[in-house]
C-alpha cells in the first residue's frame, strides 16, 4: 500500500514542479529586464564618477535577477531527475533564492506599511487599500494577459511578489534537500493584508459604536436640525461629514430612508451659506470629470466628492487584472463609508417673491469623550467651519451680513435680519426683497412710501438713504 502512495505523492510533486516551471517562465516574460534607469546627471560635476557607479550596480543587480532565474530553473529540473545536481555542495547556492524571499518580503512590506501603519484610525477599509493598490507601479513588470496599456497596478506587482516567495521558499528548502509543497511565506503575506482590511474595518466599526446616534427627522432645515439635536442634550450635535459618512458605512437600522442628503455640523463658502451634507445612498458605479483647468484637486469635482467606485473618465486609469477587480468589489461590499459621498446643500434660497429653506434629513451623534475627527480625506470645501449649536450659527451669519452693505445676500435678509415690529403685506414684501436682494432704486423708494404710510419714519427713513446710495453709485 505503501509504494502505491508514494507513487501517488511522486506524480502530485511532479504536476507541481510543471507548475513552478510555468510561473518562472511567465515571471520571466513579464519582467522587463531592460527597464532600469540610471540618474541624470550630465549636469553635475561628479558625473565621472556617477555614472560607472550607476552601471556597476545596475548590472549586479541584473546578474543577481538572473542568478535567481537560474538556481530556481536548475531547482525545478532537479525535481525530475533527483539524481541531477544531487550534491550537498550546490546547496551554497542557497544564498540567492534567499535574497530573492528577502525582497519580496521587504518590497511587500514597504508598500504596505504606511497604510498598516493609519489601520486603528478609522481611516483604512478595503476601498482604501484597493485604491491605494490600484496606482501606478511603474513600468517594471508588465504581465502578458494581464495588462492593458502600458502601465501596471502595485495590487498586481503585490500578486506577482507572492509567485517570486512562493518559488524562492520552495527552492530555497529543495537545494538543501527539503521537500516542502507549502508556500508559508506567501501565505502569510495574504494573511498580512487580510489582517490591515480586517482591523482597519473593525476600528471604523468601533469608532461609531463608542458613540451615539440617533435619527432624528427626515426632513428639517438647517436651524432646525441644529436645534433638534441640542434638545437631545446636552452632547448632542450633527456629526462631522467622516463620521456621517462612517455612521452611514455600517447600514444602521431605522436611517431615514435610502435616498436624499442629511446635515452635517460643517458649514462652508463665503458668509457660511451653504452646509456639508452626505448622501444616504450608497454610489457603487459612476464616471466623473475632472475639470479640465486643473483647478480642482484629483479627488475633486465642482459640487461634489467622489465615491471610492466613481472613476475619472479624463484621467489615465490602470487598466490590469487586478484593477478590473473595482466593480466585483463595489457591488460585493454591502455598505462603506467611502461610498457615500459629501455635496453641498444651500441654507437659504430666493424663488422668486418667496425664499424656501434647504431640507435634509437630521441625524444627532453624542460623542462624549470620544472627539477625534477620523479625518477619511477626500473633498473640501472653501471656508469650511463645524457649528455645534443653533445660536452659534445664526450668531457668525449675523456677523459676515453685518461687514456688507448693503446686506443683499438673501441669507441676510432672513436669518440674520432683524424682526419685523408688523406684518409685511405681499406689496411690503415684494418691494422689501427687490431692494434687499436686487438693489433696484425704484423699490427701495417705493417701500420707503410704504413705511411712511405705516407711521414707520425711521424704517422709512433708512430705505430713502438705501436708495439715494445706490443712485450715486450708479
Amino acid at each position: 500500500m505503501v509504494g502505491p502512495i508514494r507513487s501517488v505523492a511522486r506524480v502530485l510533486w511532479l504536476i507541481l514542479a510543471a507548475f513552478d516551471g510555468c510561473l518562472l517562465v511567465y515571471l520571466v516574460l513579464s519582467y522587463r529586464w531592460f527597464a532600469h534607469e540610471v540618474p541624470d546627471a550630465s549636469n553635475s560635476p561628479g558625473a565621472i564618477i556617477i555614472y560607472p557607479i550607476a552601471y556597476a550596480i545596475i548590472a549586479l543587480v541584473t546578474i543577481l535577477e538572473l542568478g535567481f532565474v537560474v538556481v530556481i530553473g536548475a531547482g525545478i529540473a532537479r525535481q525530475f531527475r533527483l539524481s541531477w545536481l544531487s550534491s550537498r555542495w550546490f546547496g551554497l547556492v542557497v544564498p540567492i533564492p534567499a535574497m530573492g524571499l528577502l525582497m519580496a518580503v521587504t518590497v511587500w512590506a514597504f508598500l504596505l506599511r504606511p497604510i498598516a501603519a493609519i489601520r486603528g484610525t478609522a481611516r483604512v477599509d478595503r476601498f482604501e487599500v484597493f485604491g491605494r493598490l490600484a496606482e501606478d507601479a511603474g513600468t517594471y513588470w508588465h504581465p502578458p494577459g494581464l495588462v492593458e496599456g502600458g502601465a501596471v497596478s502595485f495590487g498586481l506587482v503585490l500578486a506577482l511578489l507572492l509567485g517570486i516567495a512562493y518559488l524562492a521558499e520552495k527552492y530555497s528548502l529543495a537545494w538543501l534537500h527539503v521537500q516542502w509543497p507549502v508556500p508559508l511565506t506567501p501565505i502569510a503575506l495574504v494573511a498580512w493584508l487580510g489582517w490591515i482590511v480586517t482591523t482597519g474595518e473593525q476600528a471604523q466599526r468601533e469608532f461609531v459604536n463608542l458613540r451615539e446616534w440617533r435619527a432624528v427627522a427626515e426632513s428639517q432645515t438647517y436651524p432646525q436640525a441644529l436645534e433638534a439635536c441640542e434638545a437631545l442634550g446636552p452632547g448632542w450635535t450633527l456629526p462631522r461629514p467622516s463620521e456621517l459618512q462612517l455612521f452611514l458605512g455600517t447600514r444602521p437600522d431605522g436611517i431615514l430612508g435610502p435616498r436624499g442628503i442629511a446635515w452635517t455640523n460643517t458649514v462652508a463658502e463665503r458668509g457660511h451659506t451653504h452646509v456639508v451634507v452626505v448622501e444616504l445612498a450608497p454610489r457603487r458605479s459612476g464616471t466623473w470629470q475632472r475639470p479640465l483647468s486643473g483647478v480642482w484637486q484629483r479627488q475633486e469635482v465642482v459640487n461634489r466628492s467622489v465615491s471610492a467606485c466613481e472613476i475619472d473618465s479624463r484621467e489615465r486609469q490602470v487598466v490590469d487584472a487586478f484593477t478590473q477587480q473595482r466593480a466585483r468589489i463595489c457591488e460585493s461590499t454591502p455598505d462603506a463609508a467611502r461610498l457615500h459621498a459629501t455635496t453641498l446643500e444651500i441654507v437659504v434660497l430666493r424663488q422668486g417673491l418667496a425664499v424656501e429653506l434647504g431640507q435634509a434629513a437630521t441625524v444627532c451623534v453624542k460623542r462624549g469623550a470620544q472627539q477625534a475627527n477620523p479625518g477619511l480625506g477626500g473633498r473640501t470645501y472653501p471656508g469650511q467651519q463645524e457649528f455645534l449649536t443653533s445660536e452659534d450659527y445664526l450668531a457668525s451669519v449675523r456677523a459676515a451680513c453685518n461687514t456688507r452693505s448693503p446686506r443683499k445676500d438673501i441669507i441676510c435678509l432672513t436669518l440674520a435680519a432683524d424682526p419685523l415690529p408688523f406684518v409685511e403685506n405681499d406689496s411690503e414684501r415684494t418691494y422689501r426683497l427687490a431692494c434687499d436682494h436686487e438693489g433696484r432704486i425704484e423699490a427701495c423708494e417705493g417701500y420707503a412710501t410704504l413705511m411712511e404710510r405705516r407711521g414707520d419714519a425711521d424704517r422709512a427713513r433708512v430705505y430713502r438713504d438705501r436708495a439715494r446710495e445706490l443712485a450715486e453709485r450708479k
